[in-house]
């Protein structure tokens, strides 16, 4: 989780998805309201966002790993709040 200000942060993780895979999650907080929004899980065994960091309540940015063959790769996703 990464706190911007009081009433602005943004978390990052993962929830099991299918038998075998993961499926990313990207959280803003802001006004008092936790916020789903919209990230990619581009593996073919889904994608697991373990670290953010948030200069502003508008800019964030969250890695992880992206898990598919032939091998597990890094993620870096840009969040964009408004989607």
């Amino acid at each position: 989780m990464a706190a911007v200000s009081g009433s602005s942060a943004w978390a990052v993780g993962y929830l099991p998805a299918g038998n075998d895979g993961y499926s990313s999650v990207i959280a803003r907080y802001s006004g008092g309201t936790w916020t789903r929004v919209a990230s990619l899980n581009p593996g073919t065994a889904g994608t697991s966002l373990d670290g953010v960091a948030a200069t502003s309540a508008d800019n964030a940015w969250a890695v992880g790993t992206v898990y598919g063959a032939p091998r597990a790769e890094t993620a870096i996703l840009h969040p964009e709040p408004g989607q």
